[in-house]
């Protein structure tokens, strides 16, 4: 079954979907004015500048692969005989499967930035939980939706994440204590409803996409 989904994962890809992307290009250098704003504290190192690059880039590869493999199959999917069962369960399968290799990836990535001491405790759980909720996003047909997960939660989450940079990697001080609590508080009253938003969107897409009526007809 897993090699089933590792084959369906390389091969459903539309090429067509990788334009998208070049929209968030300009978040590859974002890193770069995080270490420029911080030179005053003599906070720039080459290993810094590295581990904060790796973060950014893990996070785009995952937005990349959300891109290039949407919720709904095209038409050819559902000319194979299949029941409505059948085709929720193997819907249900793919999601999930690119979602836990998307965490997968995310995860070895957080364990490199904490083996690395390139970030401490509190501030790699911080972007562990970013990981989490960007693991699972995916592009929906609700416009409304896609444009919220677009325009503002996938960037504030790739943002907030390599913000964790400004901090040190010792014992946190007071005012950077602050910073943390303000991130923290940001993640709870506006990243997590507009995940919680799509999520739903996600969730109803996958239950559609299993009858032809409303998915396939319209692919």
């Amino acid at each position: 079954m897993l090699r089933k989904q590792w084959k369906d994962y390389w091969m459903i890809g539309k090429i067509e979907s990788y334009r998208p992307i070049l929209v968030y290009a300009e978040i590859f250098i974002f890193p770069i004015y995080v270490r420029l704003i911080f030179l005053g504290k003599g906070s720039f190192t080459w290993k810094g500048v590295a581990a904060e690059s790796l973060v950014v880039i893990g996070f785009l590869l995952v937005l990349l692969s959300q891109y290039v493999h949407p919720l709904r199959p095209g038409k050819m999917y559902y000319l194979c005989p299949r029941s409505r069962e059948e085709r929720l369960k193997e819907i249900r399968a793919a999601y999930h499967f690119r979602s836990m290799l998307h965490l997968f990836l995310l995860s070895m990535l957080c364990i490199a930035l904490y083996l690395m001491r390139a970030l401490n405790g509190y501030s790699v759980a911080y972007v562990f939980l970013n990981a989490v909720l960007c693991s699972f996003l995916s592009q929906t047909r609700d416009s409304k939706k896609s444009m919220l997960m677009n325009l503002f939660l996938t960037p504030a989450i790739i943002i907030g994440s390599a913000l964790q940079f400004a901090l040190p990697v010792n014992d946190l001080q007071k005012e950077d204590h602050t910073f943390l609590i303000c991130c923290v508080v940001f993640f709870v009253i506006a990243i997590l409803p507009a995940f919680r938003s799509v999520w739903k969107c996600i969730r109803e897409e996958i239950t559609e996409a299993a009858d032809y009526g409303e998915a396939g007809a319209n692919a």
